[in-house]
């Protein structure tokens, strides 16, 4: 146990000497080396925020997909081989249930992207998984052990043959919808804002690129001064942004423009 724990602390000691010139660079230039988007992630999800946990239903609905289905099975069974025969990935381990747990249990919106992340080393239990699974039948054990490293292969394309069709289809999706409506959004807007004036508006990406405007970005990604007007107690954000920003256009969707008609 004293030797985990030196191994543990040494790991750690290393992983700070690689993280400290970026903590002491983004301190320095940015003011802290924690992004702004996360204190207003944080901040603005927080003053949105419903009682209770309501992302566990939307969490489980997403890996109730057949693909899903498929490697969260392998997953799990994979997490149980490898938690008991390797102990120098349990941190791996950890660090996955972490995530998952608190995409269930936060207030957050969860974005499509926040699924991301973990997916290789899902992928990688999954496979794991599957392979101890098949192995205990008897009729496959031996076949399994001559070819182990083909069979891990065999079963890493049937994972990605039903992983990738439906992550290249949402993104075509996605990209069709961003190109399709917010890019002529920016694009039409030049023709009604001179060059540079400040627009307010949460969309920032093709529209505020395409637009040429100066965003002042609603719930605050890129703009850490909006921040603060999210607070405990506020009806509008958006109205006191307009009173305390004073941007010179405002573009809002249906919704919030219908929020900020009711609290002026």
């Amino acid at each position: 146990r004293i030797i985990i724990a030196r191994s543990a602390l040494k790991s750690i000691f290393i992983l700070m000497l690689i993280l400290l010139p970026w903590m002491v660079f983004a301190t320095l230039y940015f003011g802290s080396p924690v992004p702004t988007s996360i204190v207003a992630k944080l901040q603005v999800y927080g003053w949105q925020a419903k009682t209770g946990f309501p992302n566990i239903g939307p969490f489980l609905r997403h890996f109730l997909k057949p693909q899903q289905i498929l490697a969260a099975i392998g997953a799990f069974f994979g997490l149980l081989v490898v938690w008991k025969r390797y102990l120098p990935v349990r941190g791996a381990l950890i660090w996955l249930l972490v995530y998952y747990a608190v995409m269930a249990l936060s207030k957050s919106f969860l974005f499509g992207w926040y699924f991301m992340p973990p997916i290789p080393l899902l992928l990688f239990l999954s496979v794991i998984g599957w392979v101890s699974m098949v192995a205990r039948i008897p009729k496959f054990q031996l076949t399994i052990e001559r070819k182990s490293v083909s069979s891990h292969v065999k079963i890493i394309f049937l994972l990605s043959g039903c992983f990738i069709p439906f992550i290249a289809i949402g993104m075509k999706s996605d990209q069709i919808a961003e190109a399709g409506l917010l890019r002529p959004i920016g694009e039409k807007l030049i023709t009604v804002i001179p060059n540079g004036s400040t627009l307010m508006l949460e969309p920032i990406g093709y529209i505020g690129y395409f637009s040429h405007a100066k965003v002042i970005d609603a719930v605050g990604l890129v703009s850490p001064e909006v921040i603060p007007y999210f607070k405990k107690g506020t009806l509008s954000p958006y109205n006191d942004m307009l009173r305390g920003l004073k941007p010179e256009f405002v573009l809002l969707r249906k919704g919030e423009l219908e929020e900020l008609n009711r609290t002026i």
